[in-house]
């Protein structure tokens, strides 16, 4: 057995031979691993497709995969809070996460061929991966929109950390490969069986209120450099956007959502988020003054992300 993991959810792939099976990779509720909302599988985020990588080729594109950025749980366990001489107290933390595409042998993971027990060839230098960053209106210049395209499998990056990845952003595997008989890869149907293929998958990062939470609370949690203080020193203001993110979840829970409620909520976080900026770590681990605030460097810009993230929800109030 060979393991991997997707986001942070750990899954299995048997390997026997040459088999090679691909497990459907989304958690549920009640998973082993404690962790809530790392990935799911929508068709939200549209399909793009290269016309040039797919050469006129009809492409297998399959529906997005929705990624979070941080998420909530522990894999080694529950953790615990230490409270004096009431001991300690189970309690959830929040991880970064990540997209980590594992390719097995020649691609095998993701070419519907081999699922089907036919066999089939990639040639590496046609394998591309394309990263598209959004354009965003708070810290543009912190995320530039940008195009990222990897051609080849030796250079295709397979880790990609999500902690400072903006809200929005894909990614875009395209597989192109041929088999050695026509094959009808979608089966029947007015398209007939062919010797060429193209598989597409793709994944985007999302944002929601219980993903900027994770993010929050992870950030209140990091060290900022070798300082003690955390990413989000100032502990007052930790509490307030934690109960500014209460506020606007039950405004949006009621059995009447109450929209304009939640859309101010979040505006009030974002200007407070906006205005504890910090450039500078604090020079002590004080819980609260003067120079605490949120850390937001080129190295660790916690601040921008969190404007990121409030910008790519407002979208959801209109």
């Amino acid at each position: 057995m060979r393991s991997f993991a997707v986001g942070l959810v750990a899954c299995v792939l048997a390997v026997s031979g040459s088999l090679c099976l691909l497990p459907v990779c989304v958690p549920a509720e009640d998973s082993p691993l404690s962790v809530t909302n790392c990935i799911r599988r929508s068709s939200a985020i549209p399909a793009v497709v290269s016309a040039a990588a797919l050469q006129g080729i009809a492409p297998t594109a399959h529906d997005a995969i929705r990624l979070i950025a941080a998420c909530q749980g522990d894999l080694q366990g529950t953790a615990r809070l230490f409270a004096g001489r009431a001991g300690t107290q189970s309690g959830a933390a929040s991880y970064p996460s990540a997209l980590t595409i594992e390719p097995g042998e020649d691609w095998c993971n993701f070419i519907g061929a081999h699922a089907a027990g036919v066999a089939y060839v990639v040639t590496d230098e046609t394998v591309e991966l394309r990263m598209v960053v959004p354009s965003i209106v708070q810290c543009a210049e912190v995320f530039p929109a940008r195009t990222v395209v990897q051609a080849g499998t030796a250079n295709i990056r397979l880790n990609w950390p999500l902690l400072y990845a903006v809200p929005g952003t894909t990614w875009q595997l395209t597989i192109p490969y041929h088999t050695s008989t026509a094959w009808d890869d979608d089966g029947p149907g007015p398209n007939p069986g062919s010797h060429l293929h193209t598989e597409v998958w793709q994944w985007g990062l999302d944002a929601t209120f219980p993903s900027l939470r994770n993010r929050l609370s992870l950030f209140h949690d990091m060290p900022a450099g070798l300082g003690e203080s955390p990413l989000i020193g100032n502990e007052a203001l930790f509490a307030s956007l934690m109960a500014k993110l209460d506020a606007i979840e039950d405004a949006l829970n009621d059995d009447a959502p109450d929209l304009v409620t939640a859309g101010l909520i979040l505006g009030d976080f974002e200007m407070d988020v906006m205005d504890s900026c910090i450039s500078v770590a604090p020079p002590s681990p004080s819980p609260g003054g003067p120079g605490t605030g949120i850390l937001s460097t080129s190295e660790n810009p916690a601040c921008c992300a969190l404007l990121a993230d409030a910008e790519y929800l407002e979208y959801g109030f209109g």
